[in-house]
């Protein structure tokens, strides 16, 4: 028997699940059980533990643990950008090492979480990139026998998007997006702006953008450029990414709260940012607008590119910015001796 446990740590919505013999029999998220804390990052130890129980397993009939984290990817990104900003690059690198002495403790004492012998646990380890195993979660989930990957979210071992090349049942990665650069940190940080604070609020801007107008479209391009870029940028000086990420905890009530990811530049440009108590105004309806359609244009500029790196009719799509727009793939233009690529098929 081949069992394989499935984890989801130290990152928002931890989470594990249960495959065996190639056929999923569980996944659960952490915070449907114990303390319930919304969007915990806590290592999964409940839903480990829930899971073998209803498989009528042991931690000893496990063969294999995959977790969604790979410390060791992007390295260089990583050192480039503690060089480059020497304040915080030390709390950086620093955080960096908490968190591999962290992801290898919890692997560690593992058999004790479950209550076993150590001595008789013998799993191996993978560790996958998170932008990986995005890809893979929709791309393995799929009827396509190849397809173009694409995942972008906030970020995941320090990338915040991957193209990737399906083929079978190979992924070969084609490019990244490392950060600083992210579309999803820069929705996030124009959410807290708006007001929403709270982690997981994006989807309340999404509702609150077609009732604005699309008045702030130059000053989102000042601050997420596409032009002359195959993916996208963010402007320098206008996010504070480790600020934010490093601040993030739970509150008293359970809800994770992440530090301030925009700087006074955005401030500067867009005027006070909404308290979460005030009135919701035809201001942050119309900032919710220019947000929503300028994420869609960086969007629809990653496709483009997608595209030229691998122009296939079927695309996978994950991450938690795939759940945003959707229609990005409508609005790509005719490609030679193609079909109208508005009808490529999609699965996200």
């Amino acid at each position: 028997m081949t069992a394989i446990l499935g984890l989801n740590a130290f990152h928002p919505d931890s989470s594990a699940c249960l495959v065996i013999d190639g056929k999923l029999v569980g996944a659960v998220a952490e915070e449907r059980l114990g303390p319930r804390n919304k969007h915990t990052m806590a290592f999964p130890e409940n839903a480990i533990r829930w899971l073998l129980s209803d498989a009528g397993l042991r931690l000893s009939d496990i063969t294999h643990v995959a977790i969604a984290r790979a410390p060791n990817a992007n390295l260089m990104a990583k050192a480039k950008y503690a060089l480059a900003n020497p304040k915080i690059g030390i709390n950086a690198v620093a955080g960096f090492m908490n968190r591999q002495k962290e992801s290898s403790n919890a692997l560690n004492t593992l058999a004790e979480v479950c209550g076993e012998d150590p001595a008789r646990v013998n799993y191996k380890v993978h560790n996958v990139e998170h932008h990986l195993a995005h890809i893979a979660s929709s791309y393995y989930l799929s009827d396509f026998d190849s397809a173009a990957g694409f995942s972008y979210d906030g970020s995941g071992d320090f990338a915040s998007a991957m193209a990737a090349r399906c083929e079978g049942t190979n992924i070969e990665i084609l490019d990244r997006v490392r950060l600083s650069d992210s579309l999803g940190h820069y929705y996030t940080a124009m959410c807290q702006f708006i007001g929403f604070d709270l982690f997981g609020e994006e989807y309340k801007v999404m509702g609150l953008a077609p009732y604005g107008e699309d008045r702030f479209s130059e000053e989102m391009r000042r601050i997420v450029i596409t032009e002359g870029n195959d993916w996208f940028r963010l402007a320098p000086g206008f996010f504070t990414m480790h600020r934010g990420l490093s601040e993030a905890q739970l509150g008293d009530d359970g809800q994770m709260k992440l530090g301030r990811l925009f700087s006074d530049k955005v401030t500067d440009l867009l005027g006070e940012p909404r308290d979460r108590a005030a009135p919701i105004t035809q201001r942050e309806k119309d900032i919710a607008r220019s947000t929503q359609a300028h994420f869609e244009r960086a969007a629809t500029n990653c496709m483009r590119t997608l595209q030229q790196h691998m122009p296939m009719e079927n695309l996978a799509m994950a991450g938690g910015c795939a759940l945003n727009g959707g229609d990005e793939c409508t609005h790509l233009p005719r490609f030679p001796g193609r079909e109208d690529v508005s009808a490529m098929r999609v699965l996200r």
